[in-house]
């Protein structure tokens, strides 16, 4: 295994050409173990890239910590990763994500006010997110997610064969960096789905964009909470599916 994964050799085919034997790359995924307070809180699949920012990111997504609290000391090891958290996670209600995962609480709390983006910075974020997926330019295989501030600097990237945990690893490397509190927006590669929309939420970020499209539930909790959520933004398009006020068009909010 490299750095970015496995190695093997495939054939490649196509129509009318001879077969071509040759090396490839594929992105790994193995089960991760989380440890909060010395007790095993998840196991999850995951890309072992960054996952001192996952386990922290997840956390955080999940409900167990706070935006505003500190950032906690995350350790790692071959198989695990532990994370010193005042508290520990809430017994598991039984809900489950539509990727198979732990939901989390079914809410988040509403987000505060903000400035407005720009509307053109806001068309270029995935843009500008999928120009720097290194994974899956090496691979194919990878999710992603970006986190942006209101002047449209990046401050944090996530990669994985997961959508939610490349979620998480971008919250975690801006909480543990110093920067989540400057996130305006968060750029996604799948479907806002409802834990999406609850994750991004959860970790105080404003708005979320994806180039693939939201759920209903999604945009009905996003109205409910605050959360700008913005789909299908690809070539310089883009449907805006609730809270328009965090978007500005010709320097004026939308709404």
């Amino acid at each position: 295994m490299s750095d970015l994964g496995y190695r093997a050799d495939i054939w490649r085919l196509r129509q009318g050409a001879e077969p071509v034997k040759g090396p490839d790359l594929m992105a790994e995924e193995q089960p991760i173990t989380l440890v909060i307070g010395g007790h095993e809180a998840a196991t999850l699949m995951a890309t072992p890239l960054n996952l001192e920012a996952w386990a922290a990111g997840y956390c955080l997504t999940m409900g167990w910590a706070s935006p505003a609290d500190p950032p906690p000391i995350v350790r790692q090891d071959s198989h695990s990763v532990m994370v010193d958290l005042a508290d520990g996670p809430p017994p598991d209600a039984g809900a489950r994500a539509t990727g198979g995962g732990p939901m989390g609480p079914s809410d988040a709390p509403p987000l505060g006010p903000g400035p407005a983006v720009d509307i053109v910075q806001v068309m270029d974020f995935t843009t500008r997110m999928a120009g720097s997926q290194e994974l899956f330019k090496a691979t194919g295989a990878t999710h992603a997610a970006a986190l942006f501030d209101a002047g449209g600097r990046m401050l944090a990237m996530g990669e994985d064969v997961g959508r939610h945990n490349a979620v998480d690893k971008a919250v975690g490397e801006a909480w543990l960096s110093g920067k989540l509190d400057r996130a305006a927006a968060a750029a996604l590669s799948g479907r806002i789905s409802l834990e999406m929309a609850l994750k991004v939420a959860r970790a105080g970020v404003p708005m979320v964009i994806s180039v693939s499209a939201p759920t209903a539930q999604a945009v009905r909790k996003a109205k409910e909470i605050g959360l700008c959520v913005c789909g299908f933004s690809r070539n310089k398009r883009i449907n805006i599916y609730a809270n328009p006020q965090r978007i500005a068009f010709r320097g004026k909010p939308l709404a």
